[in-house]
């Protein structure tokens, strides 16, 4: 390889077939003694090719060496895991790994809460790359952990990410506001209203009518609403407020 201390020049290709003359040259390692296997060599052969070169310039001829057999992938790893998000309630986290070794196939996520004693314990249900915080979260931090799988089920060491939080309450919103009942006079209209944004406080709602010069007259804060001859034509119109139970309010729902 070497004439009198003048490094000769190598070229690496991979060839899809052990009697192939020809190969995809890899130029990036062409010039040097040492080839890191890529995922793009598994599957097939390596082929080396070396010119030596004295070091008055003369040439010599060329000579290739290629392996006895194709390049198998190597066992499944993770080389980094960690969880992408802010750790607050309501939004959802995500998983930014790197995976070694073949082609990924299902790698296996679980999900946990930890507790400022050092408590553990695994979230039903959160099985995959992502993970929307819940209140019950609140408090706790949250880690992932993932198998790595390869396309041919053979299975890697588990890793554990590191920890993020503690969780903190979301701001208090009402994610759905519906009426229950008939918009015909004499009839009771009512509503369902959703929460979320740490514990619920004491939210509070106001019925409106809406007047055909655009003004609006408050009718009541009860539950449900009675219709009268005075709604006949009118727009009935629900302002609900959702309220932690710490006295946050949050955005209206209407």
């Amino acid at each position: 390889m070497r004439g009198n201390g003048k490094l000769a020049y190598v070229v690496v290709s991979l060839c899809p077939k052990v009697e192939s003359d020809f190969g995809t040259l890899i130029p990036e390692v062409s010039g040097f003694l040492q080839y890191r296997i890529s995922k793009d060599a598994i599957g097939k052969f390596v082929s080396f090719q070396c010119t030596p070169m004295r070091d008055d310039g003369i040439v010599g001829e060329p000579r290739t060496c290629l392996g006895q057999e194709r390049v198998r992938p190597g066992s499944p790893r993770l080389l980094s895991l960690q969880i992408v998000g802010t750790a607050v309630e309501g939004t959802s986290l995500s998983v930014e790994k790197k995976y070694w070794g073949g082609e990924e196939g299902n790698s296996v996520f679980r999900w946990f809460r930890m507790s400022s004693d050092g408590t553990q314990i695994e979230v039903n249900d959160a099985s995959t790359a992502s993970y929307k915080l819940s209140v019950d979260d609140i408090g706790f931090f949250v880690s992932v952990s993932c198998e790595p799988v390869r396309r041919d089920w053979a299975r890697g060491p588990i890793v554990l990410s590191e920890q993020i939080g503690p969780i903190i309450a979301g701001p208090p919103t009402c994610p759905s506001l519906e009426f229950l009942g008939s918009m015909m006079e004499g009839q009771s209209l009512s509503f369902v209203a959703s929460y979320s944004g740490g514990e619920k406080g004491n939210c509070f709602h106001e019925w409106f009518r809406l007047k055909s010069n655009g003004s609006k007259e408050k009718l009541k804060a009860d539950e449900f609403l009675n219709l009268t001859i005075e709604d006949v034509g009118k727009v009935i119109e629900l302002v609900y407020t959702p309220v932690r139970n710490d006295g946050i309010r949050g955005i209206l729902g209407v």
